[in-house]
Order: structure tokens, then C-alpha cells, then sequence
């Protein structure tokens, strides 16, 4: 039942533009961008789409990590972090 409910919430508001105030849910309301970050030190994960919306971009941000770089022919190690 729970899924059915979901699912015709997500349709409504985001495919056809609905607000259901008495939900609590405005049209559109996940957006069409999800910005996401990934813990647990990972360094090159990454996440999916939402399927059940309709959503163009999407940015992982994973742990910062120490990296060796060469500047100025010389090695340092800078912090870093992956986006995807």
C-alpha cells in the first residue's frame, strides 16, 4: 500500500505538477538535481538516479583524501576530493 501511495504521489506531483497540501507535498518538489555525498571513506563511489522522478543531474561528492601532485617538479600531498 505504502508503494501504491509513493508512487501516485511522485506522479502527481512531479510528472503532472500537482500540489497536495494536505500531504505536505508541492509540484516538483525533488527537484531536477540531486546533490549527494558518500561517507564512509570512500573515495570513488558513486550514486544513481532516482527512477521513479525526473531528474537531469546529479553530483556525488565522495571523502577527501590525500593525493601526490607534482608542482613545481616537486611531489607535495594535497587534499582532494572526487565529484561525480
Amino acid at each position: 500500500m505504502i508503494a501504491i501511495l509513493y508512487r501516485t504521489n511522485i506522479f502527481l506531483t512531479s510528472h503532472l505538477g500537482v500540489n497536495i497540501p494536505g500531504m505536505g507535498l508541492q509540484k516538483d518538489g525533488l527537484g531536477r538535481m540531486i546533490i549527494t555525498s558518500v561517507g564512509f571513506g570512500y573515495i570513488k563511489a558513486d550514486t544513481s538516479f532516482f527512477g521513479s522522478t525526473r531528474q537531469w543531474i546529479k553530483l556525488t561528492v565522495n571523502a577527501v583524501h590525500e593525493k601526490a601532485i607534482v608542482v613545481e617538479s616537486k611531489v607535495k600531498f594535497a587534499k582532494i576530493v572526487n565529484a561525480n
